[in-house]
């Protein structure tokens, strides 16, 4: 839903259609409350209604009557810092399906005193409200949150301590690379993530930790992991494509589970002139016809221009 909007509700809704047809007691929709808090609840009941009667999730206009309901008493703020402490308020109260994030729409109303103002609210000890806040740092750059966020990357709670990472990715800054390193050095909890923290604050060299750490895991990361820290290393590459972290890409590429994911590092090779023939020549026999045909037309351009 987050990246196709109302055409992946829809998906959503006929896959989950399925899968209640072979376990009737899976009645719950909680993707429908994720929709309404990352589409608005109009363009959702909209969606739904148009969709045929054994599609719709059962109980559904109940809830959103009574959602409307309560809107309607309680009408939106126009303060955007406001709506933000409306939604964490609602989120928080006992509920079936609790939302999990702050409407994305909402960064785009909020000013630098309102970031400033909400820097001071993840003071707060109370996870749930930390995971609420941390759901618009981890989508948007605040510097001025620098400190509080190097803290709770150590938080007990693993939701609070992701979010925080997520959200220090979004900051160019020393303390930012230091503690790149040390998840690097050091393999702890989000290790698999301590390349998003380099995306903007890589320096020559670091490569090498990056290296060590992807060898010294290859082993125990999960292909989701490995796809996540092989991903990153691509973005940092494509912004300081050096030769070591070029050397480093060409190294990692056959370790990339995700065919898109090597089609894009194979892109960042050929755009440098990195790629190495023996590389272009495994990558023609690849899985993905996307990246066959990426080191098809690399090696014909070679071929061409002797």
């Amino acid at each position: 839903m987050q990246l196709d909007g109302l055409n992946g509700l829809r998906q959503i809704v006929q896959d989950q259609h399925r899968f209640t047809a072979t376990s009737p007691d899976a009645s719950h929709h909680p993707y429908v409350w994720e929709a309404r808090t990352l589409l608005g609840d109009d363009a959702v009941e909209s969606e739904l209604k148009n969709l045929p009667e054994a599609l719709r999730p059962r109980g559904n206009a109940d809830r959103a009557r009574k959602r409307k309901q309560q809107k309607a008493s309680n009408p939106r703020p126009t303060d955007a810092y406001q709506h933000v402490h409306m939604l964490i308020h609602d989120a928080v109260q006992p509920r079936l399906h609790p939302v999990s994030m702050l409407p994305y729409q909402l960064i785009h109303r909020l000013t630098p005193p309102d970031w400033q103002r909400l820097t001071t609210d993840l003071n707060t000890e109370d996870p749930a409200k930390l995971r609420l806040l941390l759901s618009l740092f981890m989508r948007h750059g605040v510097p001025g949150a620098l400190r509080r966020l190097l803290s709770l990357v150590r938080h007990e709670d693993n939701g609070v301590a992701f979010r925080a990472l997520r959200a220090l990715g979004h900051i160019q800054h020393e303390r930012v690379r230091e503690f790149a390193l040390e998840l690097l050095r050091t393999p702890q909890r989000f290790s698999e993530e301590a390349t998003s923290l380099l995306r903007l604050n890589y320096r020559p060299g670091d490569e090498q930790l990056i290296c060590m750490q992807l060898n010294g895991l290859q082993e125990q990361l999960k292909a989701g992991e490995r796809q996540s820290f092989l991903r990153n290393v691509a973005d940092i590459a494509e912004q300081f494509p050096d030769e070591g972290l070029l050397k480093l890409l060409t190294g990692a590429f056959p370790q990339q589970p995700c065919a898109c994911c090597r089609e894009r590092m194979l892109a960042v090779l050929i755009e440098h002139d990195a790629a190495p023939p023996d590389l272009l020549a495994e990558a023609r026999l690849d899985a993905s016809p996307e990246v066959r045909s990426l080191a098809t037309e690399a090696l014909s351009a070679a071929g061409r221009l002797r």
